[in-house]
C-alpha cells in the first residue's frame, strides 16, 4: 500500500502549457471502464509523449489501484483531468485550436490523414464506442485497417497505441 497526493490538473493548466510552435497531443477517454485499459492507456500516452488525458466520469478513476498498477507509475508523468463536463471541456479544446480524431471501425484510414499540430484523440469504450454527442465534435473519424473476418475489433488500449504512434510520428513528438 501507498499513501501519495494525488496530481492535479486543469484545463487551463494544459492549455496554457501548449506553445503555438510546438505540436501537441492530448488523449480523451470517453467512457472507459476497463481498468486494465486506462492503465496501459496512460501509459501510452506518457511513452508517446502526450501532453495531457482528459477523462469524462464514466471512465475508470486515473486512481483506481488497477489503473494505476497497469499505468506501471506512467500517471504521474502526464497532466491528468477528470472532466465532469466533458463536452464543454472538449469545447474549451477546440476554441483552443485542438484538432478531433475520433476512433472508430470505419472511417478514414490511419495511413490517409495529415495530422493537425494540436492533435486530440478520442478512444470509447469497447462495448459502447464513442458517444454520439461526443462524436459529433470529432473533425475526422479514424480506423485502423485489419482482418475484419477474423477479428471482429481491436482492444481499446491496443487501437488507441497505434493511433498515437502514428500522431506521435508525424508530429515528430518522439525520435
Amino acid at each position: 500500500m501507498a499513501i501519495f497526493k494525488q496530481p492535479h490538473s486543469t484545463l487551463s493548466d494544459v492549455i496554457d502549457a501548449q506553445h503555438s510552435a510546438h505540436p501537441s497531443l492530448l488523449l480523451a477517454l470517453d467512457g472507459v471502464q476497463d481498468a486494465g485499459n486506462v492503465g496501459t492507456l496512460l501509459r501510452t500516452a506518457a511513452w508517446f509523449n502526450a501532453s495531457a488525458v482528459i477523462s469524462n466520469t464514466h471512465s475508470a478513476d486515473f486512481f483506481n489501484p488497477k489503473v494505476v498498477r497497469a499505468s506501471a507509475g506512467s500517471l504521474f508523468s502526464l497532466p491528468l483531468i477528470r472532466s465532469t463536463d466533458f463536452l464543454n471541456d472538449l469545447l474549451t479544446l477546440k476554441q483552443a485550436g485542438f484538432t478531433f480524431y475520433a476512433t472508430a471501425l470505419s472511417g478514414t484510414p490511419l495511413s490517409s490523414v495529415k495530422f493537425a499540430s494540436k492533435s486530440l484523440v478520442i478512444v470509447g469504450s469497447e462495448a459502447f464506442g464513442i458517444s454520439q454527442n461526443v462524436m459529433a465534435l470529432a473533425d475526422e473519424t479514424l480506423c485502423i485497417r485489419g482482418n475484419t473476418k477474423a477479428v471482429e475489433s481491436l482492444n481499446a488500449a491496443v487501437a488507441a497505441g497505434i493511433v498515437l504512434h502514428t500522431v506521435s510520428s508525424a508530429l515528430k513528438l518522439v525520435e
